[in-house]
């Protein structure tokens, strides 16, 4: 932009005209040159879009509901956990299904109502909703079930080298609360959040999607305020952060927020939710902001980097489904610079490549 305003000033111009063009020449560089600034004074540029480089279509049964309630991987396999029969379903890297295990009922490795899944060291964490975690080894045999003391939600949960289980416990005394293998009970911490007094608010107020980043420390997102806090190990609150949502997104959220202010009796049957889900990715907390109950026109990704105890600046993305339409996103996971995005309207599974200035170039084959 600024060649072409120098080309124009190098142009002949005629003498009768050169002193009013002087005069004006501020103004015209303002107009022509600073329209770049335009976000300053409101026109937002528009997001990056991400587009799926690939995708498969899951072996779930046909439903109106949402099939998929957890999404992990590692280097060899995806595993997700299918609502309709609390089966854990393992694909490979190319998609396609090489075991189910799980089911329905009380026995070992069994579940009630199955929800998020953790990979730690080769050991798969399986959390049910009736307080309690499976956890298989890598041939997926049945090791042993942990019984947790707390009501927990189905947030995602993190699990430490040491085999320690830290979880959101929102109702509790403690927002979120720590165990060991033994389901026993050994520390909690975190502040509660929101200052709403309906319960399920405070509830998901509450509510974390927690991970531990390559410093040691506890990252924690909450549901619906969007709150970013770190934590050491211990429970010392590092840092924190309260996201500010994009311009786009801000006046739907508050259209929302006062809908369920004037008519609360309706919120303990709302799925709204201002963080569908979030993952960590090589220090970089990747939160799914938007999804089909928020916005319908499109699906927002914010990356922010968490290494140590910093929270810094969200980058705003946009996740695009098929041929570029539209994806009802509502889990996610990755490794290294790739994403797994379940679509939970047409089952499938997406592919997407991260940005490699984000991860330092990597490549995942």
């Amino acid at each position: 932009m600024r060649q072409r305003c120098r080309q124009r000033i190098l142009q002949p111009i005629p003498v009768p005209s050169l002193k009013l063009l002087l005069l004006l020449m501020p103004a015209v560089v303002h107009f022509s040159c600073g329209s770049q600034n335009r976000e300053q004074t409101g026109v937002l540029p528009s997001p990056v879009e991400l587009l799926p480089y690939s995708a498969f279509a899951l072996d779930f049964p046909q439903s109106e509901f949402v099939q998929a309630k957890g999404l992990c991987m590692d280097e060899n396999a995806i595993f997700i956990s299918e609502q309709e029969g609390n089966w854990i379903k393992q694909y490979d890297h190319a998609g396609k299904q090489v075991d189910v295990f799980g089911g329905t009922g009380g026995g070992p490795g069994e579940f009630d109502s199955l929800t998020h899944l953790q990979e730690r060291d080769g050991l798969l964490f399986a959390l049910d909703y009736s307080h309690y975690i499976n956890v298989f080894d890598d041939q997926k045999a049945f090791v042993d079930k942990v019984f947790l003391s707390s009501t927990v939600v189905e947030t995602r949960f993190a699990v430490d080298e040491a085999m320690n289980i830290y979880i959101a416990t929102p109702i509790s005394t403690y927002p979120i609360s720590v165990y060991d293998l033994n389901g026993s009970f050994k520390r909690g911490f975190g502040a509660r959040l929101g200052d709403r007094p309906e319960e399920v608010q405070r509830l998901n107020d509450n509510a974390r999607f927690l991970f531990l980043n390559k410093a040691g420390n506890l990252v924690s997102i909450s549901r619906s305020k969007a709150h970013v806090e770190i934590y050491s190990r211990e429970g010392e609150l590092l840092h924190e952060r309260q996201l500010q949502y994009t311009r786009r997104f801000r006046p739907f959220f508050n259209k929302v927020e006062d809908f369920y202010s004037q008519n609360p009796q309706k919120w303990s049957r709302s799925t709204f939710q201002a963080v569908v889900d979030a993952v960590l990715i090589d220090d970089k907390l990747l939160v799914l902001h938007v999804g089909e109950t928020l916005n319908p026109d499109w699906d927002a990704l914010m990356i922010i980097d968490v290494a140590g105890d910093h929270i810094g600046e969200p980058k705003d993305y946009v996740l695009k489904g098929k041929d570029g339409g539209k994806i009802t996103s509502r889990l996610m996971t990755g490794m290294d610079d790739l994403l797994l995005i379940y679509d939970s309207r047409l089952n499938w599974i997406f592919r997407f490549r991260l940005p490699p200035s984000l991860f330092k170039g990597k490549t995942t084959e």
